[in-house]
């Protein structure tokens, strides 16, 4: 045998063990798939999460959270490509809690009631998804409205925020009541904590 053929058989023979390795430090998945329990509602400056009463400009408020409180639900283990010749070539891929979505449940509805007066149109009692624009992690950023006619899919993620289009002319306070129907029946409310924005 030449120096060549050596060569590229030890190459192969490490390169194949390497691939075996689990070079993957995964942090424990609970589960790759969330099942709502509950709803919760937080409302975001640039400064951080803002508690009751505070102010902000408009264009420092970032918008209101509506976090679904969630169990994780199948287990599963890091993703990894088992076949590598070089194993730090071939990057870890792994798995997230929640990643997939949920596995049963739809949003059916969302209401996002005032409960103050925004503008002459929104009085207090009032719906006011026409107002709202939605953005979460899947990419959407569209408004409210128009969201919840082409959303019919399973929901896909924990968190999504909602921003005003515009700033509050009859009252700076901006407190809303927030209903989100599931299409398995279940019904959160939840009222966010009233602040100004001026």
């Amino acid at each position: 045998m030449n120096i060549r053929t050596i060569s590229c058989t030890i190459l192969l023979a490490v390169g194949f063990s390497l691939g075996n390795c689990d070079v993957c430090e995964c942090p424990a998945v609970q589960g790759l798939y969330f099942d709502i329990k509950g709803m919760r509602l937080n409302q975001f400056a640039s400064t951080g999460l803002m508690a009751f009463n505070d102010t902000v400009t408009y264009a420092n408020y970032l918008g209101l959270d509506v976090q679904y409180e969630v169990n994780y639900i199948s287990q599963n283990s890091p993703r990894r490509n088992d076949f590598s010749l070089i194993s730090s070539a071939s990057a870890c891929d792994c798995a997230i809690n929640g990643e997939s979505g949920s596995k049963t449940e739809m949003l059916s509805k969302l209401q996002v009631i005032t409960l103050n007066d925004i503008d002459a149109e929104h009085v207090s009692g009032d719906t006011i998804n026409d107002l709202l624009n939605i953005s979460n992690g899947s990419g959407v950023n569209q408004s409210l409205d128009s969201y919840l006619l082409q959303n019919t899919g399973l929901i896909r993620t924990e968190v999504s925020r909602l921003r005003l289009t515009k700033t509050p002319t009859s009252n700076p306070q901006f407190h809303v009541r927030i209903i989100a129907e599931l299409s398995t029946g279940e019904v959160y409310d939840e009222v966010s904590v009233p602040i100004r924005i001026n």
